[in-house]
């Protein structure tokens, strides 16, 4: 065992220490006076597993040691500087307003409205000026949130009623005026301004994201008439579900296919594959490599950038770095170094559910899967094997995630992945041409419609099936306990099998794993 552990890249042992770093003084509250005792039981893991292993026979000291304590080291840092940025975020608004009094701030946008609970959408932003009823205005300098009701940020959406008072398109980007109140200020969440109304037309902090904004209203009043195989097209392209059926939306949860909704890095492979096979045949490799990776960069622009897509970004530039340089690291490595680069840059990112399930999956998929891959029966390991392997190491690697958050698991969803997976790239990468045909040629709207209608069924009715095999749900600690440890081992026990495995995957390859 020991043999096989020295063979783990000390990158992640940076990653976790990143990470147990993060929650144990970062955004995480529930700890309290553990902290402390968090931060001690974290040295003592390096310092007791660098004695161990360095009193090992035949252990080389000089090389594995050092480097493990200087990688976990190096994890502390960036977990704490994550940490304090992510705490800096949350501190309430400053200004020379009162907050119990401000009833208007101006606030530029970056992220789009989404869906939060029955009732509200909610958007992140920096706070540029706040006001009071009595007109007394003042610069301020924080993060918030604001809660807008739906028939503000649906106005300009297909199919919603909107009046002379209708503010502009708010989106990422946007810069707007709201009116309103603050709600009690939480440390978990930071500050959050409740919206009543919006003052006057929106500008926009540049023509880039006027743009993005008005590309995806022209998608959604497109796809809009395309019924219920527009609203998931529109779903899979730029992460709007508003026109998605409740039912296609609950089949998918049930049949374990709610990664195929959530854009993830799957979309971002295929996205990548295909403008690299494109672009390669004119140019070349290298012109197919830098295509690939404008498009996978234009595709998160325009989605939004949410965890799983810039991780698998990350993942995409540090793989096609690797290989212009023609170094040879492994998937493994990659992942930690994409988790660690997240954490700088975008620290929010890990207190998420979906940062969670993104790293668990792929991570899985990295160690896991490509063990099961190899126990296949050669005329079966590149393609139904290597589809079964990667499913189930997804599914054990987040099942202690979604048993934990969720409580319920959904074992069918290994098989449901490798049968409509497929299915659903294609309609993706067929929807959005004929969605770009209907755009240019409103003739042939009819035939694009009925296409789309078709995949749209098999979809459907694939779904449909693999719903009928509820969830497990888990309903008492002791069950959620046994299916996160029985996971784990499994996790684990493969995971220390496949690191005898240094299988070495081509640019292409990694493309495909994201």
């Amino acid at each position: 065992m020991v043999e096989e552990f020295r063979k783990i890249s000390p990158v992640f042992f940076s990653a976790f220490f990143a990470l147990a770093f993060f929650f144990a003084l970062g955004p995480s509250q529930s700890l309290g006076p553990l902290r402390p005792m968090a931060v001690a039981a974290i040295f003592s893991f390096v310092l007791c597993l660098a004695l161990s292993l360095s009193r090992s026979g035949n252990f080389p000291q000089y090389a594995f040691v050092p480097r493990l304590i200087f990688f976990g080291l190096a994890g502390c840092v960036v977990g704490a500087l994550a940490a304090s940025s992510t705490r800096a975020e949350r501190l309430p608004v400053s200004s020379a307003v009162p907050r119990a009094i401000v009833s208007e701030v101006t606030i530029l946008l970056t992220t789009d409205p989404v869906p939060w609970g029955t009732s509200a959408y909610r958007a992140q932003g920096d706070v540029l000026s706040v006001g009071d009823g009595a007109g007394r205005r003042s610069s301020a300098r924080g993060r918030i949130a604001i809660s807008l009701p739906p028939e503000i940020a649906r106005a300009y959406s297909p199919g919603a009623t909107r009046g002379a008072a209708t503010p502009e398109l708010i989106s990422a980007g946007s810069i707007v005026t709201v009116l309103g109140t603050f709600e009690k200020f939480k440390p978990r969440t930071g500050d959050v301004f409740r919206v009543a109304s919006v003052l006057g037309p929106s500008s926009w902090a540049t023509p880039f994201a006027r743009f993005r904004a008005r590309s995806r209203l022209a998608l959604s009043r497109v796809l809009y008439d395309w019924g219920e195989a527009g609203g998931l097209l529109l779903a899979l392209i730029s992460a709007n579900r508003d026109y998605l059926e409740p039912s296609t939306a609950e089949g998918f949860r049930r049949a374990g296919l709610a990664h195929v909704l959530a854009l993830s890095g799957m979309h971002l492979s295929l996205v990548g594959l295909l403008a690299r096979s494109l672009a390669g045949r004119l140019g070349g490799k290298k012109a197919g490599t830098l295509f690939a990776l404008l498009s996978m960069a234009a595709f998160v622009w325009f989605a939004g950038a949410s965890p799983s897509l810039v991780r698998a970004l990350i993942m995409a530039v540090l793989s096609a770095t690797l290989a212009a340089a023609s170094l040879r690291v492994d998937l493994a490595s990659i992942i930690a170094c994409s988790c660690l680069i997240q954490l700088l840059i975008r620290p929010g990112d890990a207190t998420s559910l979906a940062f969670a399930l993104s790293y668990a999956a792929i991570f899985g998929i990295a160690t896991v899967g490509e063990r099961l891959a190899e126990s296949f029966p050669p005329c079966l390991r590149n393609g139904l094997g290597s589809a079964l392997a990667a499913s189930f190491a997804a599914q054990i690697a987040t099942a202690p995630i979604v048993a934990v958050s969720l409580a319920t698991l959904t074992p069918i969803g290994v098989l449901s992945s490798c049968a409509v997976t497929p299915v659903a790239s294609l309609f993706l990468v067929a929807g959005s041409c004929l969605a770009a045909l209907s755009m240019a040629f409103g003739a042939i709207r009819n035939p694009c419609v009925a296409v789309a209608r078709v995949l749209y069924e098999t979809i459907s009715h694939l779904v449909a099936a693999f719903a009928l095999i509820p969830p497990l749900p888990l309903r008492t600690a002791a069950a959620t306990i046994t299916a996160c440890v029985v996971s784990t081992v499994f996790a684990f026990v493969f995971f220390f099998a496949s690191v005898r495995i240094r299988s070495r995957r081509s640019f292409d390859d990694r493309f495909a794993g994201l």
